[in-house]
């Protein structure tokens, strides 16, 4: 009796092993972080969204975050409430659900805006 009871435990999980490896893969493979990096072109502070157009293929990409995400502007952590249109990000995300979840976007200011500031410091010193 303790054969068949073995047998039998060694064929559900060996069932149970087959039928959820191909689920496992297909998790492991959307789990991975991916990157992105444009300019952002839309902001929604209450929606917790944000739309970034790639600056090689100008693709409009959108993205969601959560209260992990993290925000950086020079290394330094800063709230959402910074994310402005016009600035470049580069998002590390991974895709589930509707949208992909973006795990930590790096803010840099517009090329131009550090021109100016840059500008207006050498004027100061002189």
């Amino acid at each position: 009796m303790k054969r068949s009871e073995t047998l039998l435990k060694s064929s559900i999980i060996a069932l149970c092993a087959l039928t959820l490896g191909p689920v496992a893969a297909f998790a492991a493979d959307t789990a991975k972080p991916r990157e992105e990096r444009g300019t952002i072109t839309e902001v929604d502070l209450v929606q917790h969204r944000l739309v970034v157009t790639d600056h090689k293929d100008n693709a409009i990409h959108r993205f969601q975050w959560n209260d992990q995400t993290r925000f950086t502007e020079h290394g330094k952590t800063v709230a959402a409430t910074m994310l402005k249109v016009g600035e470049t990000a580069r998002l590390t995300y991974t895709t589930s659900g509707d949208l992909p979840i973006a795990q930590r976007v790096r803010l840099a200011p517009p090329k131009a805006e550090n021109h100016n500031s840059m500008h207006q410091h050498s004027a100061h010193r002189s």
